[in-house]
């Protein structure tokens, strides 16, 4: 209907801001990320804008995402301005100075504070600032001991110790009572998990990562949907259709570049350390564990029980848009990314 309606007006910026947030809902950032930009050419509006802003910053473009919020700025009182978003926006791109003042005027009108300073806390540990996250969620939790989220980010940040036994004993007798919604019992779950690994109390710690994992499935029943017959098939394409002769010949369209550095390994096997060494040379440029492509997967890759449908055209304007991704308006010759 949406489609149907946009045929006939393509220019009204509504329904393109309501197909905008279908294809983010559906998982296809870079189509949304589209429709949002024809919408505010046309007409900007605060709410195209914030919506457009989270998928820059998801997508680890904060300049872009700041000159979107700054655009609508005007457009809104001063209460409701997204101060939080452009706080983040400006941490990212490591302009503490004017992160501070947008970080306490996120704080002065939001009626959430420790939400805000777990947001805070997130941009500071993508700025590589993990002291000072930790810091703030150790304030967030005494002004909001019964927070699973604010927990679970600390114990990632942190590597608990037995010093720590008294915040973790509280947040075990919180999840002894009951009550709490679903998502934070896995936030909770998740992290107690975290912080008896780090005590080296390892079945206690397996006992709610899979606590947590059975929420989990209960709260996304796609999550546990793929069986081993489908993982066997799905890898087994993979294996027969990138042969070595695939490979030559689709690399033969592919674009000319040394970039990225893939630093590739499991959790925990070094590859933070790796990248860390080797984006410490002052002409690479560490970008951290993205979810460019993972996320675009979907758009130029798609498998079911059907047969496989792979759009190679649509694969290289990716291509181009990560190498744009990598170095903004840069000409760094490395980049480094971690996946696991």
């Amino acid at each position: 209907a949406i489609d149907s309606s946009l045929a006939i007006e393509p220019d009204d910026p509504d329904r393109l801001v309501l197909k905008a947030r279908l294809l983010n809902s559906w998982r296809l950032p870079a189509l949304a990320v589209e429709f949002y930009k024809r919408a505010m050419e046309i007409r900007p509006t605060p709410a195209a804008a914030i919506d457009l802003a989270q998928i820059l910053l998801r997508e680890s473009h904060p300049e872009e995402a700041l000159e979107m919020l700054l655009r609508v700025l005007p457009l809104m009182q001063e209460s409701v301005r997204p101060f939080d978003l452009i706080a983040r926006a400006y941490t990212e791109l490591q302009q503490f100075e004017a992160a501070d003042s947008h970080w306490s005027l996120a704080e002065q009108f939001s009626p959430d504070r420790p939400a805000v300073l777990r947001s805070r806390a997130k941009a500071e540990i993508a700025a590589g600032r993990f002291e000072v996250a930790e810091a703030l969620l150790a304030e967030g939790m005494e002004d909001d001991l019964e927070a699973p989220a604010g927990f679970l980010l600390l114990a990632t940040v942190r590597k608990m110790k037995r010093d720590d036994l008294p915040l973790i004993e509280r947040m075990q007798s919180l999840l002894a009572k009951g009550g709490l919604s679903r998502k934070h019992a896995v936030d909770l779950n998740f992290g107690l998990g975290k912080s008896f690994d780090d005590l080296g109390e390892y079945e206690t710690a397996i006992g709610f990562f899979d606590e947590a994992n059975r929420i989990g499935y209960e709260l996304d029943p796609k999550l546990a949907s793929l069986g081993r017959d489908e993982a066997r098939a799905f890898t087994d394409f993979q294996i027969d259709y990138f042969t070595r002769e695939r490979i030559h010949e689709i690399q033969r369209d592919g674009l000319s570049t040394d970039l990225p550095i893939f630093i590739v390994g499991m959790a925990r096997s070094g590859t933070t350390l790796t990248e860390s060494i080797l984006s410490a040379h002052s002409r690479v440029q560490s970008r951290g564990e993205q979810s460019f492509w993972p996320e675009r997967a979907i758009e130029f890759f798609r498998w079911s029980s059907g047969p496989v449908d792979l759009n190679h055209d649509l694969a290289i304007r990716f291509a181009h848009e990560y190498l744009e991704f990598l170095t903004p308006g840069h000409a760094y010759p490395g980049s480094t990314e971690r996946r696991h």
